[in-house]
């Protein structure tokens, strides 16, 4: 049986590399931070149709098992836009590490 995370590649061609979801031009970051905003996978899918369910489950169990990796992109995105410069309270809710 193979592992849903093998969905998951990197081509440093595409998104600078970051962790995508094969066939796609869509990040693990993106599907992490998808489901911080609309909170369903259901809700995922309505706004990106050309993704599955297996999709879904394999960025979100690619992040299971690489939060930190995942995190640093977050935080290096935050950083080039100027983040620091917004109040926290109006930054992305993220649990306390």
């Amino acid at each position: 049986m193979s592992s849903s995370v093998e969905r998951i590649i990197r081509d440093k061609e595409i998104c600078g590399g970051e962790p995508i979801i094969q066939g796609t031009r869509v990040t693990v970051r993106d599907i992490v931070e998808y489901m911080e905003l609309y909170g369903s996978e259901k809700r995922i899918l309505q706004a990106l149709p050309d993704l599955t369910h297996q999709d879904i489950t394999a960025a979100l169990e690619y992040y299971r098992q690489h939060s930190a990796e995942i995190e640093s992109y977050r935080q290096e995105e935050e950083e080039s836009e100027g983040w620091e410069d917004i109040p926290h309270t109006f930054r992305r809710n993220l649990p306390p590490k």
